[in-house]
């Protein structure tokens, strides 16, 4: 097993942070925390700059911390390969960073000014989070802060929302006394004029707590153990509704429900709206929309065992969920999943991809996890934060592909056929296609080009529209091959199909954004070949 490079200590300077060696995952960490130490790693943030930097801000917590709670900023100058210790944030937990404007160096972080109920705090740095000033930061609401035996806000780094009317909403939960998690937790909803100084306390709204009610659900869930709601996602609706979406403690019902409440700007009142099925609502989740397709997305932990206790905190699979109206999601698939060889139970105890924070990068989306993984004490106490980058995020999503490139197919060894489920794979043999990823199942159908298995297929394409083309093969060696000619390989957890013989072999998928008049040549090996898939004619 290949050393891990790691930082010994929370006060290092420098992260030498890499690709993990000894993990199939794809996984860039920016940090690691010695277990033994009981210091654990929580809360990511991420930042993409107009620079081409990329921020990360985390917290530290555990027995063995303490620090001062503030909170640590790292720095990627390669695109989330390496990463290096900025510094601090003085006073800052829980918090999210955020901009107003790209194209200015002003960064935000707002959270909490304590690891407990305390003040909402919101800190400035005015040349790209290089320096946080005690003096760019405010207090910018109290309950009567500071300790358990008093109200204070609890959070975690969920959005701070820029919505279409000019206003920050950011969403946190009061916690009055006594406080028992999370009963007491009562939503409320901050909001500040986009134009106004965000570090003058009064510029900010406070809306009025709205304290959980187990009489907004169904009875059909019968009775909840420790019910309540917590880490809220303020999300602007489809039609500028100003929703605040909450994750819902739901034990022992599956942990696949969340809380939409619904905040009014004119009144400042959040009322109920609706319990929803929210694929890994009972862990803390991240809501944007897609400005491109209009989709709202979030990467959460699905619950994937149903009745038993110990999955209804699950989080050691990390999954793809989209929404066009916020309340009705789907998931697309699996972003990440336990690769160590734990028994199943085992690895829901020790491994954790959860609290994820993400930001769409042009056609990429970029992640940041918080991680337990490869030795770890619990799926809870966290000893890594890694970064990932999901490539050609919309390729994956579905209902995007009606705009898949129109092309002309010259060659030989092959015809033009619809693409579908159960539909016949090769012209050679009775199998057919399985799987096939929603978000190429379209009406009218995309279609592929159907081979013989083991023959010596040629195929030529002529792209007469611009579009996504995709090609399929179950021969990894074609991907120098393949990305010779412009495809980007996939991640085969989101985007695979497979055929039915003995094996159900999988094919692994790659596409390119084809532009019209573009000529393509497809490499060929191995028994399957390589298939195109798009809007397709022969020639």
């Amino acid at each position: 097993m290949a050393a891990l490079v790691i930082v010994v200590g929370v006060l290092a300077g420098v992260s030498s942070a890499h690709l993990l060696e000894d993990s199939v995952l794809g996984l860039n960490e920016v940090t690691w925390q010695n277990e033994r130490a009981k210091i654990y790693l929580g809360s990511p943030s991420v930042l993409k700059l107009a620079t081409g930097d990329i921020l990360v801000s985390l917290d530290h917590f555990g027995s063995g911390f303490s620090e001062a709670r503030n909170a640590s900023v790292y720095r990627s100058r390669d695109n989330g390969t390496t990463w290096q210790h900025d510094g601090w944030v003085q006073s800052q937990y829980w918090a999210n960073m955020f901009q107003l404007d790209p194209k200015s160096p002003d960064v935000y972080m707002i959270g909490t000014n304590d690891s407990r109920p305390s003040a909402a705090k919101i800190s400035k740095s005015r040349d790209g989070g290089a320096t946080w000033s005690a003096a760019d930061s405010a207090i910018i609401a109290t309950g009567t802060a500071g300790i358990y035996s008093t109200s204070g806000f609890e959070t975690g780094p969920t959005p701070a929302l820029l919505a279409s009317d000019g206003v920050v909403y950011r969403a946190v939960e009061l916690q009055p006394p006594p406080s028992q998690w999370p009963k007491t937790y009562q939503a409320v909803m901050l909001s500040a004029n986009a134009s106004s100084d965000l570090l003058q306390a009064a510029n900010w709204r406070v809306s009025q707590p709205l304290p959980f009610d187990p009489s907004w659900l169904p009875a059909s869930w019968g009775e909840l153990t420790n019910p309540g709601y917590m880490e809220g996602n303020a999300v602007e609706g489809p039609n500028g509704e100003i929703y605040d979406v909450l994750r819902l403690n739901s034990m022992p019902v599956p942990g696949n429900k969340a809380i939409l409440l619904q905040y009014n700007p004119t009144t400042g009142a959040l009322t109920f709206r609706k319990a929803l099925d929210l694929p890994g609502g009972h862990t803390k989740f991240v809501i944007h929309r897609d400005p491109v397709t209009k989709l709202y997305m979030t990467l959460s932990n699905n619950n994937t065992v149903l009745g038993n206790p110990l999955y209804f905190d699950q989080r050691n699979i990390l999954t793809l969920c989209v929404s066009t109206d916020v309340e009705n999601w789907t998931i697309v698939g699996t972003l990440l999943y336990d690769d160590t060889g734990l028994a199943p139970d085992d690895s829901v105890r020790y491994t954790g991809f959860h609290y994820v924070d993400w930001q769409i990068d042009g056609a990429d989306l970029i992640y940041v996890i918080r991680t337990a993984y490869r030795g770890a004490e619990s799926y809870h106490n966290s000893n890594r934060i890694t970064f990932k980058r999901l490539v050609g995020f919309r390729s994956y999503l579905p209902g995007q592909h009606s705009g898949g490139a129109t092309a002309v197919v010259t060659g030989t060894g092959f015809s033009i056929e619809a693409l579908q489920d159960n539909s016949t794979a090769f012209s050679n043999r009775g199998y057919v296609w399985i799987d096939i990823p929603p978000s190429l199942l379209r009406q009218p159908a995309l279609a592929f080009t159907m081979l013989a298995g083991g023959g010596n297929a040629s195929l030529s394409v002529q792209v007469a529209a611009a579009g996504m083309l995709y090609v399929g093969t179950a021969d990894l060696a074609m991907t120098i091959a393949l990305e010779t000619e412009g495809f980007i390989a996939l991640d085969p957890t989101l985007m695979s199909m497979r055929y039915t013989d003995a094996d159900a072999t999988k094919l692994y998928l790659f596409a390119k954004s084809a532009k019209s008049g573009e000529a393509v040549v497809v490499p060929q090996g191995g028994w399957t070949g390589s298939i195109v898939i798009g809007d397709l004619r022969k020639e």
